[in-house]
């Protein structure tokens, strides 16, 4: 696939996730204040930054992957709610986050398959992470010799691995 096409699928199927937002927040909205729970689950983007690279769990980086530079110059961090889709800048400040690496470092001891189990910290990256809940976090895994990172998501004792980020995108926007 082109720099061009991947740019605009990957573009389309962003621009189809914020479309598509007001009608999960709603839903969201409603069965959050049906537990007497009020919370802010707007959506915000940033401009898009310019990012050459993407840093890894072990402090290393490496370039971005085509799709990853459309994701990034699409948007700087995109927050639906809770969920916060960080820039690679943000991810220097995370892999110092205690309580998310703790959640980290208990899924390598602890989840069979999981992402920390299977990949070094030099294969793994951030991707997302919901705010306020440690143990929900989007990674992006790089197998050996791939061009495209896989996107592995886990909330809460659920698991979803993707193939690369138009999969993970074309993911959402089925999901119920």
């Amino acid at each position: 696939m082109s720099s061009i096409s991947t740019t605009k699928r990957v573009h389309h199927l962003l621009d189809a996730l914020i479309a598509d937002y007001p009608r999960r927040q709603a839903a969201a909205e409603k069965l959050i204040a049906q537990m007497g729970i009020e919370a802010d689950l707007a959506f915000e983007r940033s401009e898009p930054m310019p990012f050459d690279v993407i840093p890894f769990l072990d402090g290393s980086d490496r370039p971005l992957s085509p799709m990853l530079a459309a994701r990034f110059a699409f948007a700087g961090q995109l927050r639906f709610g809770q969920d916060v889709w960080v820039t690679p800048s943000q991810i220097k400040t995370l892999i110092q986050d205690r309580d998310l690496m703790a959640n980290h470092v208990a899924r390598r001891q602890h989840w069979d398959g999981s992402a920390p189990m299977q990949y070094r910290d030099a294969a793994l990256s951030v991707f997302a992470y919901t705010e306020g809940v440690p143990e929900d976090l989007t990674y992006l895994v790089w197998p050996s010799g791939a061009t495209e990172p896989e996107v592995w998501d886990y909330s809460g004792h659920q698991e979803h691995r993707s193939g690369n980020l138009a999969e993970f995108l074309q993911y959402l926007l089925t999901r119920e």
